[in-house]
């Protein structure tokens, strides 16, 4: 894995403080900043910027899975289709967002067991129990996959903003249900 990266202060031209270059987990947008620490001072401003990124991350990690998730999928809100409407050449429809949302609030959100984990503790065993229980309360294979690809989404969009890329990884890798063949 490596050691988290941070970004590098920097002075520009007509200045005498340190800056810094990050993306707000909020909008997606690239943000400049002030560390407020003066030319020679660039260990400072690098503890500075340390700080500022955890804080602002740790906000996002001690979200639960809910909290996080309650945006999505709502067409003025979602971050997931901000992204991709912004980005050149793709698109999302109004229809698929509506019936993503549906898939949310009908099988995702009443299930309290995994809406309430904090996004920094999901790991893959409590992906694989919900998959289990929604087998088990649902039945059929393709509203089970429809629901795991709604959450899939959830996490890969917090896999891009960077909140918890160790967790990320693990949970955001195929989970597919099968059935068994009839005999």
């Amino acid at each position: 894995m490596g050691r988290k990266q941070y970004p590098e202060p920097f002075i520009p031209k007509s200045r005498n403080h340190y800056y810094f270059l990050y993306r707000d987990p909020g909008t997606d947008k690239r943000q400049i900043k002030s560390t407020g620490k003066p030319k020679g001072k660039k260990e400072e401003a690098r503890q500075f910027i340390r700080d500022f990124i955890d804080r602002l991350n740790k906000g996002i990690l001690d979200k639960t899975f809910r909290e996080y998730a309650e945006d999505y999928f709502l067409w003025d809100r979602c971050p997931h289709v901000k992204r991709l409407l912004s980005e050149k050449g793709k698109t999302i429809g109004k229809s698929h967002v509506n019936k993503s949302r549906r898939w949310l609030e009908r099988h995702i959100f009443p299930d309290d067991q995994f809406c309430n984990l904090k996004m920094s503790e999901i790991k893959r065993h409590h992906i694989i129990d919900f998959r289990d229980r929604l087998i088990q309360r649902i039945g059929t294979c393709n509203t089970v996959n429809k629901v795991r690809d709604t959450s899939r989404t959830i996490f890969s969009e917090a896999y891009l903003r960077d909140f918890n890329k160790k967790t990320m990884e693990i949970t955001i890798k195929s989970y597919c249900v099968r059935w068994p063949t009839s005999p």
